[in-house]
């Protein structure tokens, strides 16, 4: 099951909602960098622990959720701000579980039931569609990028050792990892909000 379809189908994370949250986490804006990353790493270990695969992907889909709490300011204690992303972690967790069982289920009826209904086939090739459309739409905006931009973003997602990659990308521009992962984040919310446009523009 993907993590992208545990997230609330009508909210996109945007830059001023991943600030909020920043300055949620400390007004000190390299401190609160540091302590992102430092939780995003813990949740990553936790999906991780529980078997909950990819861990990097859920690990995110929790951030976004509070990202979302907090720019809608919900009231959220900054005392232990982890504890906040681990309440909101153990929900994913639950949705996961739910969702996995219910897939073990319908797997198994499967063996016996037909399932290429008509209905099924136009769903399934609505689904193909759109799924070709948000791909070429977000290929057009990746283009439509400063050079210097799409190559960091291209970089930085790309290579058999991203670790690794990231980790010399932050050597080459002598800045810390976070910050890296900071601006990777704003690219990708950008990089989303124009596919989302793009798809709707061609009405699919």
């Amino acid at each position: 099951m993907e993590a992208k379809s545990l997230l609330k189908k009508d909210w996109t994370p945007t830059p001023e909602a991943f600030d909020k949250m920043l300055s949620w986490l400390d007004a000190d804006r390299e401190k609160a960098g540091e302590e992102y990353e430092k939780i995003r790493q813990k949740l990553i270990k936790l999906f991780k622990w529980r078997n909950c695969r990819p861990e990097d992907d859920y690990a995110d889909v929790t951030i976004n959720r509070v990202m979302r709490r907090i720019s809608e300011d919900v009231e959220a204690s900054k005392d232990k701000p982890y504890l906040y992303f681990h309440g909101t972690a153990l929900n994913v967790l639950r949705e996961f579980w739910r969702k996995e069982q219910k897939h073990q289920t319908e797997d198994i009826e499967n063996v016996t039931i037909a399932t290429d209904s008509p209905q099924q086939k136009i769903e399934e090739d609505y689904e193909e569609t759109r799924k070709a459309a948000k791909f070429d739409c977000m290929r057009n905006c990746l283009r439509q990028l400063p050079d210097e931009t799409r190559q960091f973003i291209v970089r930085y997602h790309h290579g058999e050792s991203k670790k690794d990659v990231r980790k010399r990308m932050a050597e080459e521009q002598n800045v810390p990892l976070n910050v890296l992962r900071i601006r990777a984040c704003r690219v990708r919310v950008d990089l989303e909000k124009c596919a989302d446009r793009c798809v709707a523009i061609k009405n699919v």
